[in-house]
């Protein structure tokens, strides 16, 4: 199927499972916890001048 045919509900859908998957790679930690720990532990940071769509 052609990417301008798929629902934007349909594409939030496929990113958030991706995104929730635990990885054999990331000690069976999904992309999503890994990425939680690193913010809230300093190792990286958001500029609030960074606007995000919605």
């Amino acid at each position: 199927m052609p990417l301008d045919q798929v629902a934007d509900e349909q594409a939030r859908h496929a990113v958030a499972r991706i995104n929730n998957r635990p990885r054999k790679r990331l000690g069976f930690r999904t992309p999503v916890e890994v990425l939680q720990n690193a913010y809230d532990s300093g190792e990286i940071t958001v500029s609030p001048s960074v606007a995000l769509e919605g």
